[in-house]
């Protein structure tokens, strides 16, 4: 992703734009600080960092619907207390990974 956005936006639409994963810094790379929503649905995402949420304090809404999910890390929204609506319906999900 190579734009950046306003830094106080809320609500970010990405969706439909075969996007395959979501690093750690795929979220600050755009410049965002204050999201609320974020809908990441209808892409090829395969894979999650497990920080690529890390700083969205204020995230209530994630839609990563209708992507290539089998995992996800368990401390992936650990620090996303507001964290109220995650919606996975449509990807391969399996699971959360248990880590030994």
């Amino acid at each position: 992703m190579n734009f950046r956005f306003d830094r106080y936006v809320q609500n970010l639409d990405i969706s439909d734009n075969g996007i395959e994963f979501l690093n750690k810094t795929s979220l600050r790379d755009l410049g965002v600080i204050s999201l609320v929503q974020l809908n990441a649905s209808r892409n090829y995402i395969r894979e999650i960092d497990e920080e690529a949420f890390l700083g969205q304090s204020k995230l209530q809404r994630v839609d990563l619907s209708s992507n290539s999910l089998m995992n996800i890390e368990p401390k992936t929204f650990i620090r996303n207390s507001s964290l109220e609506i995650l919606s996975l319906s449509s990807n391969q999900y399996e699971g959360v990974l248990i880590s030994p």
